[in-house]
C-alpha cells in the first residue's frame, strides 16, 4: 500500500493493482461470508443439538407416559375383572336372597294357616270345655236337686243351696 502511494505506476500496472485489490476485496468478502456462514453453521449445530436433546426428552417422556398408561390399563383390566367377579357374586347373593324370600313367604303363609288352625282348635276346645262344664254343672244341679227332693220327701232339713235349687225349679 505504501509502495502504491509513493511510487508512480504505469496505467497497466495501476490497472493490474486495482484488479488485484478488487480480487483481494472480493476474496475478503468471500472469507467474511464463509466466516459468517461458519458462525451460522455453529449456531445451527447448537440449535440442532438442543432440538435433538428436547426431542430425546420428549421421546423419553412419551415412552414413560406410554409405560404408565400400559400399567394403568393393566390395573384397570384387573379392576374390571374384579368388578365382574364381585358383580357375579352379588348377582348370586341377590338370586339366593330372592329364593329365600320366596321360601319365607311360603313359610309365613303356612305359619298363618297353622296359627289359624291353632286358633280354631283352641276355640273348639274352649267350646267343648264350656259344654262339658255346663253339662257337669247341670249334672251336679240335677244331683243336688235329686238329693234335695229326696230330703224334702223324707222331711229332712234342706241346706240353703238345696232350697235355692228346688226354688229355681219351682218345686219348693
Amino acid at each position: 500500500e505504501w509502495k502504491i502511494q509513493t511510487t508512480p505506476l504505469s496505467l497497466s500496472e495501476e490497472k493490474k493493482l486495482v484488479e488485484q485489490v478488487r480480487e483481494l476485496e472480493s476474496q475478503i468478502n468471500v472469507h467474511r461470508k464463509i466466516e459468517q456462514l461458519n458462525r451460522e453453521k455453529i449456531e445451527l449445530k447448537a440449535e440442532l443439538k438442543a432440538l435433538q436433546a428436547r426431542v430425546e426428552l420428549y421421546h423419553r417422556t412419551i415412552m414413560e407416559g406410554a409405560e404408565k398408561s400400559r400399567q394403568i390399563h393393566a390395573e384397570m383390566q384387573k379392576k374390571v375383572e374384579e368388578a365382574k367377579k364381585i358383580k357375579g357374586e352379588a348377582d348370586n347373593f341377590h338370586r339366593l336372597y330372592l329364593q329365600t324370600r320366596e321360601k319365607v313367604k311360603a313359610l309365613q303363609k303356612e305359619m298363618v294357616k297353622i296359627l289359624d288352625e291353632i286358633k280354631s282348635f283352641r276355640e273348639e276346645i274352649s267350646a267343648e270345655e264350656e259344654k262339658r262344664r255346663k253339662e257337669a254343672e247341670e249334672k251336679l244341679l240335677e244331683s243336688v236337686e235329686k238329693q234335695a227332693f229326696e230330703k224334702l220327701r223324707r222331711g229332712e232339713k234342706l241346706t240353703w243351696e238345696e232350697f235355692k235349687v228346688l226354688a229355681e225349679k219351682g218345686l219348693a
